[in-house]
């Protein structure tokens, strides 16, 4: 995928700094992980249909960062689509700051939104022709802190603003969790009940996530059924590349 000059120096502006999921080393996290880092793999299934290959892959990463805060990293895999989504939160006291970055085949989008929980929040979004840089007045949570913290077993609050990536807002949210600390299961709705995810955990480790009443849902496997599973994307992305390149008379990249 290419970028514009402008783009690719605004992704890595942060230098050795960034945390190693907001600069796309993602696998680097596994390998210089602080004491006390949680890493979880899954797979997300389409409704119904648990036994047939996955629409997606996710990795989940939470612990402490280098500068005395927490941080809670996610990549999720489209594979079908050919999608990437990189979601980055770090906390620190009261400073919040976020990096969700979305890569597809031919296009990207990164947003980075950096402020004080209570206190305004300024955003940079990054994905079109132009930089666009706005403030919000007022702010709240962010979501896989939040997660995080329901997986640590801290109290979370029934209802506040949590922001949304994706619109890049702060929206009114309920949080909700049924059952006890052996498994329960965290839910987070929107003003008209609507979910925006769930989670369930069994004690301090994280089950499955979903996103939507009928939508795919990730469960956790193990991080060698994790592997398997992302390299038998990558050969067969692989190979079918190198098909269509030949019955167009390319040479496919290496």
């Amino acid at each position: 995928m290419l970028f514009p000059l402008w783009l690719v120096a605004c992704l890595f502006q942060g230098g050795a700094r960034s945390a190693p999921l907001e600069s796309g080393l993602v696998r680097s996290v596994e390998l210089d992980a602080p004491p006390g880092t949680y890493v979880a793999y899954f797979r997300l299934d389409a409704p119904g249909a648990p036994a047939a290959p996955p629409v997606g892959l996710l990795r989940y990463v939470a612990g402490p960062d280098a500068e005395g805060g927490e941080r809670v990293e996610t990549e999720l895999l489209f594979l079908s689509e050919g999608l990437r989504v990189v979601h980055g939160e770090r906390a620190r006291g009261d400073e919040r700051r976020t990096v969700f970055r979305e890569f597809g085949r031919r296009s990207g989008r990164t947003l980075v939104l950096s402020g004080t929980v209570g206190g305004s929040y300024e955003a940079t979004e990054l994905g079109g022709p132009e930089v666009v840089r706005r403030s919000l007045a007022s702010g709240g949570e962010f979501p896989l802190g939040l997660l995080e913290d329901a997986r640590s077993g801290r109290a979370v609050p029934g209802a506040l603003a949590v922001f949304e990536p994706l619109a890049g807002s702060f929206e009114p949210t309920t949080l909700a969790t049924r059952g006890g600390f052996e498994e329960r299961t965290l839910e987070a709705r929107r003003a008209d009940g609507s979910l925006r995810w769930s989670a369930t955990f069994r004690g301090a480790e994280l089950l499955a996530l979903g996103w939507s009443e009928a939508g795919p849902r990730a469960r956790v496997v193990a991080r060698e059924e994790y592997e398997r599973l992302r390299n038998e994307h990558e050969l067969a992305k692989g190979m079918a590349e190198e098909a269509a390149a030949r019955s167009a008379g390319l040479r496919p990249r290496r």
